[in-house]
């Protein structure tokens, strides 16, 4: 399973999951040979929330959580989902938040 989380003008922020190990990376950290990565056998949710400059990942209601700083000036986000077997996923929900922050 492959998701992109964010883009902006030099890179883009994903999530992946394969052979037990999931990650969460920039296009920045694969060149730069850095890692944030758990093994986990058995992947049955994951939750993400990008809010401005920030994105938390949870996985398995809660049982790994990552977060990270991510900066873009992108007013619309864009998200990109890919899995080898369609038939592994049983919903999927996207939801646009409301923003706490006055205007």
């Amino acid at each position: 399973v492959s998701v992109q989380i964010a883009e902006n003008q030099q890179e883009k922020l994903e999530f992946e999951w394969r052979n037990g190990v999931a990650e969460i990376f920039s296009s920045k950290d694969r060149q730069e040979g850095k890692r944030y990565s758990v093994k986990i056998d058995r992947l049955f949710k994951i939750e993400v929330f990008f809010d401005r400059r920030m994105v938390e990942v949870f996985l398995n209601n809660g049982e790994y959580v990552g977060t990270r700083l991510f900066y873009t000036l992108e007013k619309i986000g864009k998200c990109r989902i890919e899995t080898g077997e369609l038939n592994n996923i049983k919903r999927l929900e996207l939801r646009k938040m409301k923003s706490i922050w006055r205007k």
